[in-house]
């Protein structure tokens, strides 16, 4: 039975997805908001009987990890998973037998691992195989059972993540729940995401992207998704003195909510942005110049803030334009009051690796499509998400 908290989300999110199932995909509501802690979930059963987590959808991890029963320093979240209340639950020992292949931890005689992530939070677990259901799709999956938990890992209420991104990225040394879902259901290897603030999202996995889109890009890294860019221009003109290397490797993240540069980018791209501004008594200029700054702003005054594109590259080398206009890079960030923004702009730390991370404020125009089998990337603006 799923905790008390989730019961009726839970069965409304499972529901959803029975017709899509049977089409060969596998459709599931995503649920979330824009704001600077918020995150984009999706609800994951696991066990016999199922016990619903609600988990953040991260296209930048690896690993399916969810808080387990006992966990005193895990999030605020009701959600727990009980591996004793589970009939199919089994555990690997710290010799690792396959599909665990070693261990980097030993907790309690059982195999264990560590997750650092970008924003200075980790988790440690133990990896168990369980039975799970995500919509109608019934697979085995291998799973962390999170036993430490660090503030800060999942703000928001949920009960763990499940990282969608490419196995090579689950510190376990296996195929990600994620893969054995697709592999398990014969799904075709590609998912897309649609994610609109206010509005029913979605996630549909096992589908094939078109071949009639036209904003394209291919996947140019095996262990992130990671498409061809080029550089960031503000109203169309390419920030002055950067060349390509200078961004780093770009990737898409869902479990990111801003745009995230390296810091020479970030610093040539704030000074562009407030050439375009008057900044005489502009709340809006202090917020570009302070990007951890949240204050009141009227939405009209938005008009002050010039159009930030992404110009990427499609397989043949031509380029396109994936723009952002102020209603996409100003996020809310405080909860109790909606006339409160951010820039949703920042900059890496000056020791992290050059890396430009594009988060859900430059996801939200778009369901994306993540083809794996043809190694790309397709970008199809929409005004609202189809459901199932």
């Amino acid at each position: 039975m799923f905790p008390g908290r989730y019961s009726h989300l839970c069965f409304l999110l499972l529901f959803a997805s029975i017709i899509a199932f049977a089409t060969g995909q596998v459709k599931v509501p995503l649920v979330g908001s824009f704001g600077i802690s918020d995150e984009w979930s999706v609800v994951v059963a696991i066990g016999t009987p199922p016990q619903g987590m609600l988990v953040q959808a991260d296209t930048g991890s690896g690993d399916l990890l969810v808080y387990s029963k006992g966990c005193s320093s895990c999030g605020p979240a009701t959600g727990r998973y009980d591996p004793a209340s589970s009939k199919s639950y089994s555990d690997f020992g710290c010799g690792a037998p396959p599909p665990i292949y070693y261990c980097e931890l030993c907790h309690d005689n059982l195999c264990a691992f560590s997750d650092a992530y970008g924003d200075g939070s980790y988790v440690n677990y133990t990896a168990g195989l369980d039975a799970m259901k995500v919509g109608q799709a019934e697979f085995k999956g291998v799973f962390g059972a999170i036993y430490v938990s660090t503030t800060g890992f999942e703000p928001s209420s949920t009960d763990g993540i499940w990282g969608i991104g490419p196995s090579g990225l689950s510190s376990m040394g296996t195929s990600s729940a994620f893969e054995m879902m697709m592999k398990q259901n014969n799904l075709y290897h590609g998912f897309s995401m649609c994610i609109r603030n206010g509005q029913p999202s979605s996630m549909t996995v096992g589908i094939q992207m078109p071949s009639t889109l036209n904003l394209t890009s291919p996947l140019n890294d095996d262990l992130f998704y990671s498409p061809d860019f080029m550089y960031i221009a503000v109203d169309h003109i390419p920030v002055p003195d950067l060349k390509e290397e200078d961004y780093g490797l770009p990737v898409i993240d869902s479990g990111t909510t801003a745009l995230v540069v390296p810091d020479s980018v970030f610093s040539a791209l704030q000074k562009s942005v407030l050439q375009k501004m008057d900044c005489e008594d502009s709340i809006l200029c202090k917020l570009v110049q302070n990007p951890n700054a949240c204050d009141s702003v009227e939405t009209l005054d938005f008009s002050q803030l010039p159009m930030i594109s992404i110009i990427m590259r499609r397989k043949d080398k031509s380029t396109w334009s994936w723009d952002l206009g102020p209603e996409e890079y100003m996020i809310r960030c405080d909860a109790t009051d909606t006339s409160k923004y951010q820039w949703g702009i920042n900059r890496t730390g000056p020791s992290d690796l050059p890396t430009t991370i594009l988060g859900d404020v430059a996801m939200q125009k778009y369901n994306i499509y993540f083809d794996m089998s043809q190694k790309m990337f397709g970008f199809e603006e929409v005004t609202s998400c189809a459901t199932a």
